[in-house]
């Protein structure tokens, strides 16, 4: 299966959905090839989070996908201070 995120997370989730029936693979191989193709800035959270199944990775996924939005429509980089190691 050889899937990834190209768009928006909800259609990469509608043609997963389709691919991922029209295949035989086990659930969790299902899960490892789903997180495999999101996009780096998604991918990484979904998997700190290890989830046990589709369903979770698809909400752990919409929860970051909402943060990268936030952050881009309402960060100021004017307010931003950097921490100093």
């Amino acid at each position: 299966m050889d899937l990834i995120q190209i768009e928006t997370l909800e259609t990469y989730i509608q043609d997963f959905d389709i691919l991922w029936n029209t295949v035989a693979i086990l659930k969790k191989q299902a899960l490892v090839f789903f997180i495999g193709g999101l996009e780096i800035q998604i991918k990484n959270l979904v998997k700190m989070f290890e989830p046990k199944a589709l369903k979770q990775a698809y909400n752990l996924a919409h929860l970051q996908e909402n943060i990268i939005f936030y952050r881009c429509t309402h960060f100021n980089p004017s307010k931003y201070t950097p921490l100093k190691p």
